[in-house]
């Protein structure tokens, strides 16, 4: 399984992605299976529900987002147009879905309608990760090739690019990123385990972060303290003061970190692991609060509710 999210408001409900080209929709309660979601060619990589919970999307490496009723399980919509599908995200207030692609474009469309919205062209290689600005208002995207966009999403235009040429920015693949509306701050992290804070209207890098020793996997603000974490193949969780960019505390798994989420107005935090393990943390001690075991092989997403 490579992706998992929560239904934002019937929680008993969870949808997944996995290797077997299928999505699944998942009874949490009962462990049964709700609705199975077939049709792709490839594995199914990106999930996620609407704001309302009444659309599924499921992305796959075949390049195809299907969209489909929470409810009945039932194929709405197939959008084709990108090659192999790396993230999809719904729009935080509309029925609108983003996607970037192996094909260094994004892709938006409208639901349920199905129409192309727009499609953003500006990287020169694969769209690695990216996301609505939580207002809905702009989208930011990062690539493989050390480039950040912010773009204006009516007209397709970016706003501004940050390109590998400074020497505090990202000269390898970014893998991850992270806005924070209230700092105006994003954050992006890369495969060579550097950091990069940046100012989201702008564009201007604040600060490069050291530390990590191999990519960096996940990263992503406090939303109550000046914190931020990031996650890493190293096997470590570091958390960063933002005003003085110092690290507060290096915490340690077994094995490569592969996400990271804050708890909602909290200083603590859940991660998983190739180590196959989800633990639970406090950002302000380091203290690991709750180690949870189970899963046989890496554990490569998770979902949690409020």
């Amino acid at each position: 399984i490579f992706a998992i999210a929560l239904n934002p408001i019937n929680q008993c409900y969870a949808l997944s992605g996995g290797e077997d080209d299928r999505g699944f929709i998942w009874n949490i309660v009962n462990g049964e299976i709700h609705a199975e979601l077939g049709g792709h060619t490839d594995s199914v990589v990106a999930v996620g529900f609407n704001i309302t919970g009444e659309y599924a999307a499921t992305g796959g490496m075949d390049g195809i987002i299907k969209i489909w009723d929470s409810n009945t399980g039932k194929l709405l919509l197939n959008l084709d147009g990108p090659t192999e599908i790396n993230w999809l995200q719904w729009h935080p207030k509309g029925n609108i879905v983003l996607a970037g692609s192996n094909d260094g474009m994004l892709w938006m469309w409208l639901i349920p309608s199905g129409v192309l919205m727009n499609t953003f062209v500006g990287h020169q290689s694969s769209v690695s990760c990216g996301c609505f600005t939580p207002d809905g208002k702009n989208i930011i995207s990062a690539s493989d090739d050390g480039t950040l966009i912010y773009w204006n999403p009516k007209t397709g235009a970016p706003i501004y690019t940050i390109k590998p040429n400074d020497s505090r920015w990202h000269h390898n693949p970014i893998t991850c990123l992270s806005v924070s509306m209230e700092r105006n701050l994003v954050v992006s992290g890369s495969a060579d385990g550097l950091i990069c804070l940046s100012h989201l209207q702008t564009g201007r890098i604040v600060q490069a972060l050291d530390g990590h020793m191999d990519s960096v996997e996940d990263v992503s603000f406090c939303d109550c303290l000046p914190l931020m974490a990031s996650a890493s193949m190293d096997g470590t969780v570091r958390i960063w003061d933002l005003n003085n960019y110092s690290v507060r505390h290096v915490l340690n798994h077994d094995d490569a970190v592969i996400r990271l989420k804050w708890h909602k107005n909290s200083p603590i935090f859940t991660t998983c692991s190739n180590d196959k393990t989800v633990r639970m943390w406090d950002a302000r001690s380091g203290a690991c609060m709750k180690v949870w075991k189970g899963h046989r092989k890496s554990i490569l997403d998770f979902a949690m509710t409020p």
